[in-house]
């Protein structure tokens, strides 16, 4: 599906959350998700693959995406559900292109390791963040804010620094670059 003015990047609802969690140890795979065994777990596997770029767009997709899988419309939502409780699918929902539906911006923060938990809590409870993401660099807590403007974009940026109690630095993107994964390579 093309672009449109909607600003939709593509149309694919599903965003993984907290993605260090399926990768292996060099992070170089997904082995959490791809080597384990279980239905579940194909299930998942196969969710992740098949629907992040492809997901329907129509009344009752998870009962499409079910008979697509071989299984249920119940066991799609639950093993979702599941997932979601885990941490590691975070969110379902769109994938806009940035800066075309308001203003978003790459922030990180250097928090020290005895409040990284407490903070990325505080940080991650702003309606504003929608990705919260532990890295091992001395910014440690990367997050990504959208906003409706850039005014408010600013409003939440201040708002985060107060909650978190340590300077926010603003990436902004300067240019974008699109990854795709599917079939296991990333293209």
């Amino acid at each position: 599906m093309p672009v449109g003015e909607s600003g939709f990047a593509t149309p694919t609802p599903l965003v993984l959350g907290k993605v260090a969690s399926l990768a292996g140890p060099q992070g170089s795979s997904d082995d959490a998700v791809m080597h384990q065994e279980g239905p579940v777990d194909r299930l998942a596997r196969k969710l992740f693959h098949e629907y992040q770029a492809n997901f329907p767009l129509v009344s009752r997709p998870f009962a499409q995406i079910a008979e697509t899988l071989g299984t249920s419309e119940d066991a799609v939502m639950a093993m979702l559900e599941a997932l979601q409780e885990t941490g590691t699918l975070s969110r379902i929902g769109p994938v806009f292109r940035p800066n075309r539906l308001g203003r978003s911006t790459l922030a990180i923060l250097s928090v020290p390791e005895d409040r990284l938990a407490e903070v990325a809590l505080r940080v991650r409870q702003h309606p504003g963040v929608n990705h919260v993401h532990e890295r091992e660099h001395t910014y440690n807590l990367w997050i990504v804010v959208t906003a409706p403007s850039a005014q408010r974009l600013g409003e939440f940026l201040a708002q985060i620094e107060t909650v978190s109690g340590c300077e926010l630095v603003v990436l902004p993107m300067k240019k974008a670059f699109k990854v795709e994964r599917r079939d296991g390579l990333w293209h």
